[in-house]
């Protein structure tokens, strides 16, 4: 697409610079794209009587933001951090055609962007963790290397961490999606090595400066199952907790096929998941099997 189109995506929905008006949230962005060809998003202006549920000063004003959004993603390229938006074909689509409305309209991030195309494996779970999860999210970690599937996680401590650097050290390839900020962990002299290895990348849907918070991190969740073929939840708490409300609105939505891992010690949450429709799995052999990624899952409605 045109350059225009990228710059119009930026200005109305983007974090990265002050805004009078709130940037559009991904709903709100999807909204305007049904009922507007975005190719002429550069004549929006012009077209505001095709607005009806967006107020159409606060599209005017954001549209005014282009220059300083400009100056911005200058300045983060200028420190390694690129930024692809929708309108860009290096945009991941498969994030666009699962997660629908709710695809992040702009992203962040460093490192190797083609693995964001790559057969992807997600590996979620708690951060307070027994040494047996540890050890199966390492295991898995390394069961993605060997396969030479990319694996995707959330960076976090815990089951994250623990199957990131699983399969680095067996020599795969990471997504690591932060709730936290991406500027920091561009200056991490290990991301940067990984970066520069094509053997990671780090990316985020919010600003690159912005701080942890439980929203982000909420809403990174639905980003790894996008990217994800299937999501194995390792260990998860029940009704609380980012782990439970990801692998509930994946269900709920049909983002992924949602495994969890069935042990001994399995918990009460990961029970509960099975029982509303995530995939049990209990040996490693079937992680990868072709009848789970093919698999198409009746969602049982939740009240969430």
């Amino acid at each position: 697409m045109e350059t225009s189109a990228r710059n119009i995506v930026l200005s109305l929905t983007s974090r990265i610079t002050a805004s009078e008006n709130p940037p559009l949230s991904p709903k709100e962005f999807w909204t305007l794209y049904k009922n507007n060809d975005l190719t002429d998003f550069s004549n929006l202006n012009n077209n505001l009587a095709n607005l009806i549920s967006i107020d159409k000063s606060r599209i005017e004003s954001l549209l005014e933001r282009g220059l300083s959004l400009a100056l911005k993603v200058e300045n983060l390229e200028n420190v390694g951090i690129w930024t692809i938006t929708i309108a860009d074909s290096d945009f991941p689509t498969i994030l666009k055609q699962k997660l629908k409305d709710h695809c992040p309209p702009v992203i962040h991030g460093f490192g190797n962007k083609s693995l964001l195309n790559n057969n992807n494996f997600g590996v979620v779970g708690s951060r307070k963790i027994t040494e047996e999860d540890q050890k199966i999210s390492e295991n898995v970690g390394d069961l993605c290397a060997k396969n030479g599937i990319t694996l995707v996680s959330g960076g976090a401590k815990g089951v994250d961490l623990s199957s990131m650097n699983g399969c680095i050290n067996s020599g795969g390839t990471i997504i690591c999606v932060l709730a936290d900020s991406l500027l920091k962990r561009a200056k991490d002299p290990t991301s940067q090595e990984l970066a520069l290895n094509d053997q990671a990348v780090f990316i985020t849907n919010y600003s690159p400066e912005a701080e942890f918070s439980v929203g982000n991190a909420m809403g990174r969740n639905k980003v790894i199952y996008g990217l994800s073929k299937s999501v194995l939840v390792v260990t998860s708490d029940y009704e609380k907790g980012g782990t439970w409300s990801g692998a509930t609105e994946a269900l709920k939505n049909n983002y992924s096929n949602v495994l969890v891992w069935e042990s001994n010690q399995i918990t009460r949450g990961s029970k509960e998941l099975i029982k509303i429709g995530a995939i049990p799995i209990s040996k490693y052999e079937n992680l990868f099997s072709s009848k789970i990624e093919n698999l198409k899952i009746e969602q049982m409605s939740l009240e969430i």
